[in-house]
Formats: C-alpha cells, sequence, structure tokens
C-alpha cells in the first residue's frame, strides 16, 4: 500500500464548556504505523542482550517496562516511558479514532 493511494485521518473529540469539538488532522503513512504499532503483542526476542525498553499494553491502556533482548521483535517497542506514551496512550480527555479512506470517496 502506497500511501498516495490513501487519505488518513485521526479524529480527536472534546467536551469543551462550548460543547463538542471535533477536529480531524491528516496523517502521513509512516504515522497510521506507528499507531498500528501499540497494537502488536509485547515480543522480547531471541538473542541474549538486555535492553531496558517500554511497550504499550493495549488491554491497560498503559506503557509497561520490559527487557528486549536485542533481535527479532516488533514495532511496540520504545526506548523510553515517555516515547511509547507520546505515540501509543490517547489523551484522557480525547476519544481516539481513525479511519483509511479511499481517495475520491469523499
Amino acid at each position: 500500500i502506497r500511501s498516495h493511494h490513501l487519505k488518513h485521518f485521526v479524529c480527536f473529540f472534546k467536551w469543551e464548556t462550548s460543547g463538542l469539538i471535533l477536529t480531524t488532522y491528516n496523517l502521513q503513512f509512516s504515522e497510521i504505523q506507528a499507531i498500528d504499532s501499540c497494537e502488536q503483542p509485547l515480543v522480547t526476542g531471541n538473542c541474549a542482550y538486555k535492553y531496558n525498553s517500554y511497550y504499550y499494553n493495549s488491554f491497560t491502556g498503559k506503557c509497561l517496562p520490559f527487557i528486549y533482548t536485542g533481535c527479532d521483535g516488533n514495532n511496540n517497542r520504545f526506548s523510553t516511558l515517555e516515547q511509547c506514551q507520546q505515540v501509543c496512550v490517547p489523551s484522557k480527555n480525547a476519544l481516539f479514532l481513525y479511519s483509511f479512506v479511499k481517495r475520491g470517496s469523499m
């Protein structure tokens, strides 16, 4: 899939004192891939190295520490807690959803 064949949207719904506010952002394909990475399972790898890392647990909605062994694994692996939270943890007062819309269908 090439990014120019799709439009990507992220919608944030926030309840403000003035009412419900909907904000839509266009995203590049790499940003959509980052969001999808957060849904991947924990994979520690198959080597003997030990790297302190973090992954997003989609069941608890939290970033948790784990030891990455240095090879294999997947994209649900972050060097810092802050990096994991920035990419994967939705804002407390925002409902997050995204969709892929084929070009020309809107």
